[in-house]
């Protein structure tokens, strides 16, 4: 929403809230980004995964990581139940994000695509 927070409806598993599998079709926001003061400019929605990307261009990710699609691979190919900051993205600013259904991309502000 225009105050940097972010919402989400669906499996809980794949929401990125930390709680145990359900389904809910009402829009909830996801406390993480708030309770730890992280303002969300930029949000891409894969087919069971997410990234967003915060006001200072770092990423964050969560969902299912079977493919890696998270870039998180130092939690092998378990679900993220809740937002992560992707590590190896740390130096760049990112500007651009895309999701598809188990693959990820970004754009930095310098022109460099991942």
């Amino acid at each position: 929403d225009l105050d940097g927070n972010v919402w989400t409806a669906g499996e809980v598993q794949y929401r990125g809230m930390g709680e145990t599998p359900c389904t809910t079709h009402a829009p909830t926001k996801i406390g993480f980004f708030s309770a730890n003061k992280i303002v969300i400019t930029k949000i891409a929605c894969g087919g069971f995964h997410s990234l967003a990307v915060d006001e200072n261009g770092k990423i964050w990710s969560w969902g299912d990581n079977k493919r890696y699609q998270c870039g998180m691979r130092k939690y092998g190919t378990r679900t993220l139940n809740e937002p992560h900051i992707i590590d190896s993205m740390s130096e760049y600013k990112v500007n651009q994000i895309r999701c598809g259904q188990e693959h990820s991309y970004c754009a930095t502000v310098d022109g460099q695509h991942f």
